[in-house]
C-alpha cells in the first residue's frame, strides 16, 4: 500500500473461526483489541509520519487457521 498523505493511520485486522487461535500484529503496530469468543478478531494499526510505500503487514498466529484480512490507510482530518 502507498499513502499518499503525511499523517495517514493504517488500520489492519484479521479473522479466524477458532476459539483458540491468537494473532500478533506487525512489527511496529500497536494492538487495538482482540476480543475473544466463538470467532476470534485482531485488529491494530500503525501511524504513518511520512507518505510513501508502507511495505508489508505481516500478522503472526498461534498455529495454522483458515483466516481473512484487511488493510486500509485514513487520511488526518484536515484542520
Amino acid at each position: 500500500m502507498t499513502t499518499t498523505t503525511a499523517g495517514a493511520m493504517l488500520i489492519g485486522g484479521v479473522g479466524f473461526n477458532s476459539t483458540a487461535a491468537t494473532a500478533t500484529p506487525p512489527s511496529g503496530w500497536v494492538e487495538l483489541g482482540e476480543p475473544t469468543g466463538g470467532q476470534n478478531l485482531e485488529v491494530a494499526g500503525q501511524a504513518r509520519p511520512a507518505a510513501g510505500v508502507t511495505g508489508n503487514a505481516v500478522w503472526t498466529f498461534s498455529g495454522s487457521y483458515t483466516s481473512t484480512g484487511w488493510l486500509r490507510a485514513l487520511r488526518p482530518a484536515l484542520s
